[in-house]
């Protein structure tokens, strides 16, 4: 499994048709997900996933450049299949028909970190309180 940033910089690498130096991937990162890595934080990613195996480094007038050695399709697929086993004991039929429900009630990212530090919160203020009833009262 990937980091954020990593996934972020393979996003860029398999979306790019060209090989690309850490500049090339960097303004791709900032342009097609509006983040700006460090330069620390992405030369840790690049070598991270060069340890993974999923990127290999070609050293070309001494500037490195980035080619990809696994192809998206196949770490979507190993990702997919890794959640089954780990939340559905398997059954992918049961995952994707989870995915597949269409449920209002699901917060986006921001609201569920704030839904988490409200949990958080009520639970340092409230310690005599179980954290299963304490989820319960936040989480409703």
């Amino acid at each position: 499994m990937l980091s954020n940033i990593e996934e972020l910089v393979m996003g860029v690498v398999w979306n790019t048709k060209e090989i690309l130096n850490s500049q090339k991937i960097l303004q791709g990162i900032i342009a097609t997900y509006q983040e700006k890595p460090s330069t620390n934080d992405l030369t840790a990613a690049l070598c991270n996933l060069e340890d993974k195996a999923f990127l290999a480094v070609k050293n070309m007038n001494g500037c490195n450049y980035y080619i990809p050695l696994l192809e998206r399709d196949i770490y979507v697929r190993t990702l997919y299949k890794g959640m089954a086993a780990r939340f559905y004991a398997g059954d992918e039929e049961e995952m994707y028909a989870d995915i597949r429900k269409e449920d209002s009630t699901i917060p986006d990212n921001d609201d569920f970190t704030e839904m988490r530090r409200e949990g958080a919160r009520e639970a340092i203020e409230n310690p005599d309180k179980s954290p299963l009833d304490t989820l319960r009262d936040v989480f409703g």
